[in-house]
């Protein structure tokens, strides 16, 4: 086949991945995650609705910082005959809890929608921005992997990542971690572009997008000290110029939380100060148990979870790298969950499914990394079984809205089969055939939730 063609041909793929990933998430955008379940939503959105129109930052906070609120009830999307609690939302002005990317994002296109007063701002409204940013980190997450690894591994981890249900819905959601995420996987392309010697440009892209990630929460400072530390372990460049590199990225993205601190103090510095302490030492609700909650449960929200085998794999892929001899995929793909990790267990004052969110990517494109080796060694037997925990864990969830009692034997007897067969099997074009067969149904199971997520189901998952 000619290069041209195949070259537009794996062009095509990553584009229906796209489409497929963006009618993944727009279908039962507004309704999964139910409105009101997480409030900060609509509070993200108000913040920016009201620095467009009364130039002051007004939300809801839970701080005890502001030394008090005014209660509100603001009945945006029925909530309180939903998820609300039949209390009064505690309204803070002005609302300085986070920066204000996100909350221009999205009360920006409420604006433009036409919303003037809070109880405009709608889910059905306020969520269509973060399907764009979800996209974008389908397709960011298809680049970096595309450039650590190759063609194959790209597609195979944009498609994952594109039709993850857990993904497909926490990407719906208003939260600062899915900018961070993009902003994270945005700097760090830039990075691998500068490091491989393609121009002085991509260093100060890769510090712009570091900077943008602060933006959007104080915890994208993971993604400075992470560029950081790839650029002081460049061992083909001095020293020195290392140290120069580092402090020219380091005070450009820094510069961007130094933003955050006038653009608190144009408002009331005093009040900054307090908010920024009390969000420093709110209750440790993580948990003693807090590394080994984060690899076995699939939170959403605090108490809503979505069961799900690919994070449980992302991870164990994450570990199987680090033990690898390959620096690139360590710095650019190890490296941003071991720092992240570091600041989640520092800042994760709750238990919030969202903090989650920017380990999502990596852990993507290290199952990836780790799947791709059954193409080209399709014997191997650690690849199957790590590609079936999360389709039997999806159809497992599949088995609680539809009934599936007919393929049960099927499961039964075939799961022993396969694994037997790629354990003495010797036939390495029947096992490849097998093998893709398996990650197919993978993906097919992961649409067939996604698709299956209507909110009446989506009040029984647990």
């Amino acid at each position: 086949m000619p290069k041209t063609t195949k070259t537009i041909i794996l062009i095509g793929v990553g584009l229906l991945i796209l489409i497929l990933g963006f009618y993944l998430r727009y279908k039962n955008h507004s309704l999964v995650p139910l409105p009101g379940e997480s409030t900060d939503e609509y509070s993200n959105s108000w913040v920016g609705l009201s620095l467009i129109q009364l130039g002051l930052p007004v939300g809801r906070s839970g701080l005890l910082g502001y030394g008090g609120s005014d209660p509100r009830y603001i009945n945006v999307d029925r909530i309180y005959s939903t998820t609300a609690g039949g209390g009064p939302l505690g309204i803070n002005q002005p609302w300085l809890d986070h920066p204000p990317l996100l909350p221009l994002i999205s009360g920006g296109y409420a604006y433009l929608s036409g919303a003037r007063i809070f109880e405009d701002a709608a889910a059905q409204i306020i969520r269509k921005p973060m399907l764009i940013i979800g996209v974008i980190s389908v397709a960011l997450v298809g680049v970096l992997t595309y450039q650590l690894v190759g063609t194959g591994a790209a597609l195979l981890a944009m498609a994952l990542f594109a039709t993850s249900p857990l993904v497909t819905v926490t990407s719906r959601m208003i939260q600062g971690e899915n900018g961070v995420s993009v902003a994270f996987l945005a700097s760090l392309i830039f990075l691998n572009s500068y490091v491989t010697k393609r121009g002085n440009i991509f260093l100060w892209l890769s510090a712009l997008a570091a900077g943008g990630a602060l933006l959007f929460k104080v915890s994208g400072i993971a993604v400075a000290i992470c560029g950081a530390i790839i650029l002081l372990s460049q061992e083909n460049k001095k020293i020195g110029l290392r140290y120069w590199e580092t402090a020219l990225f380091l005070t450009v993205a820094l510069s961007f939380l130094a933003l955050f601190f006038v653009y608190g103090a144009a408002f009331d510095w005093s009040t900054f100060v307090i908010v920024w302490q009390s969000n420093s030492t709110r209750p440790y609700d993580i948990g003693f148990g807090s590394l080994f909650d984060l690899l076995t449960t699939t939170k959403i929200t605090v108490s809503k979870r979505l069961t799900e085998g690919w994070p449980l794999v992302g991870w164990i892929s994450v570990f199987l790298l680090m033990m690898r001899e390959k620096k690139r995929l360590f710095f650019f793909v190890v490296l941003p969950v071991l720092v992240y990790l570091v600041i989640f267990l520092l800042m994760g004052g709750s238990a919030y499914g969202w903090y989650r969110l920017p380990f999502m990517p990596f852990l993507f494109i290290a199952i990836a990394v780790i799947l791709a080796d059954g193409f080209s060694s399709a014997d191997k037997l650690l690849p199957v079984l790590l590609t079936l925990i999360p389709l039997g864990m999806t159809i497992h969830k599949l088995s609680e809205a539809h009934r599936l009692a007919a393929i049960i034997p099927l499961w039964r007897y075939g799961l022993p089969a396969v694994i037997g067969w790629f354990l003495f099997g010797k036939k390495a074009r029947l096992n490849r055939f097998l093998y893709i067969t398996l990650i197919l149904m993978a993906l097919a199971a992961n649409i067939w939730l996604d698709l299956s997520l209507t909110p009446e189901f989506y009040l029984k998952i647990n």
